[in-house]
């Protein structure tokens, strides 16, 4: 039997999976649009199968982010802490990317509940 520390963690790696996943299909999107001017059949089949796929990846996120947050209630009543991030040597794009994601996870309710990343001194002007 699966316990439910295991659980979180199996989802989380799907929603990693996943998101590495679209990352990979939109690079072949992208890829296909700057290489090619005028599309054959085949590549506009490909480009169907591709939307599609990245259609079906975006649903199976929302899907498995709705039960990492589902599994991540049931595993916890209650949690506090400081979240710290040790680093070095790694690009400033990487921290920014490290950042972006953790962001992501930012949580603000009602009453005095709320918590950040702190300490992004990290700027990237493309975005």
């Amino acid at each position: 039997m699966e316990t439910t520390n295991n659980k979180s963690d199996n989802i989380f790696a799907k929603i990693i999976l996943e998101q590495s996943h679209l990352i990979y299909i939109n690079d072949l999107l992208e890829e296909m649009y700057d290489t090619t001017e005028n599309f054959t059949e085949y590549q506009d089949a490909a480009l169907k199968y591709l939307y599609n796929e990245k259609k079906d990846t975006q649903v199976k996120l929302r899907e498995l982010k709705k039960e990492y947050k589902t599994s991540m209630k049931e595993e916890s009543d209650t949690c506090s802490g400081k979240i710290e991030i040790e680093y070095d040597d790694i690009s400033t794009d990487t921290l920014f990317e490290l950042y972006r994601y953790l962001n992501r996870w930012v949580y603000s309710g009602e009453g005095s509940v709320s918590y950040k990343t702190v300490e992004n001194n990290t700027t990237k002007d493309n975005e």
